[in-house]
């Protein structure tokens, strides 16, 4: 099975079992951020999912009112796009230079190249909002 592949799928039921466990006493929450951090964390090669990464990409989260398995579903392609996405800009070197500018600047240790792209992309989008807040 493709190693993508079976994190999506865990990813999936992950995202479910989470949302099985109340926040509190009146609701549940999707924790899909968290589901991501989490398979990073056991998978270095994974993307992460967050506000900054859905801004980069302009994704549009699916509407709450959906039922929580379409949600997830929704949430899942989109994770299964930046795995693409990430290996297609890794594969064809288009980030090549900035991937090495900040490992010579940071120096991180443990950092993959997909973390370091999850990283300039966090970089980009709080310098794009404080740029729009100025």
């Amino acid at each position: 099975m493709c190693p993508s592949l079976f994190f999506s799928l865990n990813l999936n039921i992950l995202a479910h079992e989470l949302y099985q466990i109340p926040v509190n006493t009146k609701r549940q929450a999707l924790q899909f951020s968290f589901c991501t951090k989490l398979c990073h964390m056991l998978n270095r090669q994974i993307p992460i999912y967050d506000s900054r990464i859905r801004l980069f990409y302009n994704f549009v989260e699916p509407i709450r009112t959906l039922p929580v398995l379409q949600r997830i579903n929704g949430y899942v392609q989109f994770h299964q796009f930046l795995i693409n996405e990430y290996n297609r800009v890794l594969n064809e070197g288009l980030v090549a230079p900035s991937i090495q500018a900040f490992r010579q600047h940071l120096g991180p240790q443990h950092f993959t190249d997909i973390k370091v792209i999850d990283s300039l992309i966090w970089a980009f989008i709080n310098y794009q909002e404080a740029v729009e807040h100025e």
